[in-house]
C-alpha cells in the first residue's frame, strides 16, 4: 500500500518534469519508478501453454483395427464410404502445415463432424474422444457441415425430371405431385392396450 501511494505522488511530479527534460532522462526516470512494481508482480512462468491430449484412439484403433461393423455402428457408414466422402471434400477442407501449427488431418476432421452428427454427444466428449480441444471440435464441425452442404447437397438431393415424375404420379392417381416423402418403420413393444397403437405400415 505504501508503494502504491509513493507512485501516486511520483506520477504528477514526473509529468511536470517531462516538460523540462529530454526524452532519455524521462525514460530513465520512468524505469526507476516502475521497478518496484515489477518486483511486486514478477512474471509468472506457466508449465505449459496448451493442454496435451492423445489421439491414440483414432490413430491406432479406428484407422488400423476397425472393420466395417464398428464403422457402421459408430459413424453410420462403411469405411469405404467415409474415404469417398473425404475425397469429395478435399478441395474445400485441405489445409497445409505452418511453421507454428500442424493441421489436423482431413480424415480426422471429417470423422469429428460425423461422430457429432451420429451421436447425441456435446462438443466436450467428442473433443476428448479425438484428443482435440472443445473449441477446435466446434470449428471443425461447422467447416465440414458447410462443405458438405456446398459441395454435395446438390449432387445427392435433387429432382431428375420433374415433368416425367409428375406424369408417373398422375398415372397412380396423384395429380400435380412431384415427389413423396416416406418414413421409417420402427417396431416397438406395445402396451397392454393395443388399441392406442396404430400400425401405419399395414394400415395404408
Amino acid at each position: 500500500m505504501a508503494m502504491l501511494q509513493f507512485l501516486q505522488h511520483l506520477l504528477p511530479v514526473a509529468y511536470i518534469l517531462m516538460l523540462d527534460m529530454d526524452s532519455g532522462l524521462l525514460v530513465t526516470l520512468c524505469m526507476v519508478a516502475a521497478a518496484p512494481v515489477w518486483l511486486l508482480h514478477p512474471t509468472i512462468y506457466r508449465r505449459f501453454w496448451r493442454l496435451e491430449t492423445s489421439s491414440d484412439w483414432w490413430d491406432q484403433l479406428v484407422m488400423e483395427q476397425w472393420d466395417d461393423q464398428p464403422w457402421l455402428h459408430n459413424f453410420r457408414m462403411h469405411e469405404a464410404t467415409f474415404f469417398e466422402l473425404c475425397a469429395c471434400l478435399t478441395p474445400v477442407l485441405q489445409r497445409r502445415d505452418t511453421h507454428r501449427w500442424s493441421v489436423i488431418h482431413l480424415q480426422k476432421r471429417v470423422a469429428i463432424a460425423l461422430w457429432k452428427l451420429a451421436t447425441p454427444d456435446s462438443y466436450r466428449p467428442v473433443a476428448n474422444q479425438f484428443g482435440v480441444g472443445k473449441s477446435i471440435t466446434g470449428a471443425q464441425f461447422m467447416q465440414v457441415v458447410t462443405a458438405i452442404n456446398s459441395l454435395l447437397l446438390c449432387r445427392v438431393v435433387y429432382l431428375q425430371d420433374l415433368e416425367a415424375t409428375m406424369v408417373g404420379f398422375a398415372a397412380l392417381g396423384f395429380l400435380n405431385c412431384g415427389g413423396a416423402i416416406d418414413g421409417m418403420h420402427i417396431p416397438i413393444q406395445a402396451g397392454p392396450s393395443t388399441s392406442l397403437f396404430i400400425e401405419r405400415a399395414t394400415s395404408q
